[in-house]
């Protein structure tokens, strides 16, 4: 018997009343050291040109048909994000409640934790002396993070566009890399996300 795929399993799930598991986790940020929190320029975190660039030719390959405005308004969530750099990891409280009235919680750290609803993008800062593990967990973290992000209600287009993100965060999202990247990919964007890019990174 052929599996279904996920989105199609979750929406005959909410037809009969299932609900997803991951409605009925709460999650929230515990508690963080705000003192020690320092803002960053976004693109301190290579939120830039070339990340934009590489987002917006993703979603003009997937989705052709898009008009421009709603691809536009996908990226604006992460062009508007205020970025916090902790010293340590950030920790998140999942706390699922039992019909048996139980309650379970766990904690869990990430280097990154983007809360959509306030804005923010919490990251760890990262160690540059902390190994070629730490650095790649780093890389992983942030393009799993952006790309759920963005597209948080598509998980196979979500894991695609992580692998890019990923692929672009190790050459540091440079111009020339990206084009190059994205030509080998048969990417391209449409002359309204030029017109994006360019009013949105003006000195670039």
């Amino acid at each position: 018997m052929k599996s279904l795929p996920r989105t199609r399993l979750l929406e005959i799930y909410s037809k009969i009343g299932v609900r997803n598991i991951s409605e009925s986790v709460q999650q929230k940020l515990s508690a963080v050291d705000t003192i020690s929190l320092r803002q960053l320029n976004p693109k301190e975190l290579f939120i830039g040109k070339g990340l934009l660039r590489l987002i917006l030719g993703f979603l003009a390959d997937i989705w052709p048909n898009m008009e421009a405005d709603i691809r536009h308004n996908v990226v604006r969530g992460l062009l508007d994000v205020t970025v916090l750099e902790a010293r340590k990891k950030i920790t998140m409280c999942h706390t699922l409640s039992l019909s048996s009235g139980k309650i379970l919680t766990v904690k869990a750290k990430q280097m990154l934790r983007w809360e959509r609803q306030i804005s923010k993008l919490f990251v760890q800062k990262l160690d540059k002396h902390g190994g070629h593990k730490n650095f790649m967990e780093y890389v992983s973290q942030f393009s799993e993070v952006v790309a759920g992000g963005l597209l948080w209600e598509d998980e196979v287009h979500m894991h695609q566009l992580a692998d890019l993100i990923r692929m672009g965060f190790l050459v540091e999202f440079n111009e020339e890399a990206v084009m190059y990247l994205m030509k080998t990919k048969n990417l391209q964007v449409f002359l309204e996300d030029e017109e994006l890019l360019s009013s949105t990174f003006p000195d670039d």
